[in-house]
């Protein structure tokens, strides 16, 4: 990504971001990619001993990943085998509002997990399941469908018309 910008967000409560902020960032989909060819060989631990540190375009914040136990998974359709499961903490760096309840109780440490997977085919991880203690309700988001899908490519542009 070359240039990221986003127009000034209403209310004089928030954190301001500097442009230090926006160096050595990633987006928040980039981010959840993970390279096992740096964890070493295979699935590892060691997946889960880095902080993402991430920009939305609104917020800058860090999620720091901490292994917390291997495990095994079955999708419906696709994968079936041992992951990586991190406990992932949230610390608000820039562009939120501190006084914001969810804010504060997402920087209180609540149990917020990522599972992942090897993506077939790729040195990358990717998240098999989310889930995040919430206030009223756990949010657990899971793959039913977790597999690797080549991209065709079209030799003739005509063809592909």
């Amino acid at each position: 990504m070359k240039k990221l910008a986003a127009g000034p967000q209403p209310g004089g409560d928030r954190v301001p971001i500097t442009e230090a902020n926006r160096q050595g960032i990633v987006d928040p989909l980039t981010a959840m990619f993970f390279s096992a060819a740096a964890a070493g060989e295979g699935l590892s631990p060691k997946a889960c001993r880095q902080t993402l540190p991430i920009f939305d375009g609104h917020h800058r914040y860090d999620l720091k990943l901490r292994f917390k136990r291997m495990d095994e998974v079955t999708a419906e359709k696709g994968y079936a085998g041992r992951v990586v499961v991190c406990s992932v903490g949230y610390e608000p760096i820039a562009g939120h509002r501190p006084s914001t309840p969810l804010v504060k109780y997402l920087s209180e440490g609540r149990e917020m997990e990522v599972t992942l997977a090897p993506v077939a085919g790729t040195r990358l991880l990717a998240p098999f399941r989310v889930s995040v203690v919430m206030m009223l309700a756990n949010l657990v988001i899971e793959a039913n469908r977790f597999e690797a899908t080549g991209a065709s490519t079209v030799s003739d542009p005509k063809a592909a018309q």
